[in-house]
């Protein structure tokens, strides 16, 4: 990525690190029809949500990571999501990215259409697709290289989702082994970062990890599809 866009990138989302969690935005993206909430441990609660476009669950809350962990760079944010215990739900990680093209960054102008640099083609990691598609937020920069209003404006339905650098599941090829992939809600961009660097994670898991409850209505069925059996077995007792 060119010095001028990651300096301008790591400026902003410096800025925007003290931002609360952004309300979700209705109307703006697929959020309301793709994220599907998960009580886990049955308090009425989101604890997770799963996203039926990438058939991966997300963390409800995306200000988990504890700062030690943080400190510890990209090793200590995937150590903590590996190692990660929600309700009795584990194997998490971090969003993955699916490096498009040859090893590293293809688009050295880094204005779109590549894996890396502002406006990445959201196939390109999950987090990406959801900054773009799901939650439907724009880049601070737009394909020609202007800048352009956009950033977090929609948080979704998650929890402690800030404009900051977030850690991606994947190394970044650049020869000596010391990088690693990010993505960037503060701006909307695609890049590498040092691993030692104290980058923000979020946890997601594979498929779908729980099942809704019934609603009430439900319950009241299977309670008289119940009741019908039990008062057969009697009868033919």
């Amino acid at each position: 990525m060119p010095t001028r866009l990651a300096r301008l990138a790591a400026t902003v989302s410096f800025a925007a690190s003290a931002l609360a969690s952004h309300a979700g935005v209705p109307g703006q993206g697929t959020w309301e029809s793709t994220l599907q909430s998960r009580d886990l441990n049955g308090d009425r609660v989101a604890d997770a949500f799963y996203d039926t476009a990438l058939d991966i669950t997300w963390m409800a809350d995306a200000d988990a990571l504890p700062f030690e962990a943080r400190a510890n760079g990209w090793a200590g944010a995937r150590s903590w999501a590996a190692s990660l215990e929600l309700h009795g739900v584990t194997g998490w990680r971090l969003p993955a990215l699916h490096d498009r093209g040859a090893a590293g960054c293809d688009d050295p102008d880094a204005h779109g259409g590549g894996d890396c640099g502002y406006n990445v083609r959201p196939e390109t990691s999950e987090l990406a697709h959801l900054f773009y598609v799901t939650l439907g937020n724009l880049s601070i920069v737009d394909p020609n290289g202007l800048p352009a209003e956009g950033g977090l404006g929609n948080g979704g339905p998650f929890s402690g989702l800030r404009g900051e650098a977030y850690w991606l599941d994947a190394p970044y090829d650049d020869g000596v082994g010391l990088s690693a992939w990010y993505f960037s809600t503060a701006v909307g961009v695609q890049g590498s970062s040092n691993q030692g660097n104290p980058l923000f994670a979020w946890a997601v898991h594979e498929g779908d990890i729980a099942s809704p409850a019934p609603e009430p209505a439900t319950w009241g069925l299977m309670l008289g599809g119940l009741t019908i059996v039990a008062l057969g077995r009697r009868r033919r007792s």
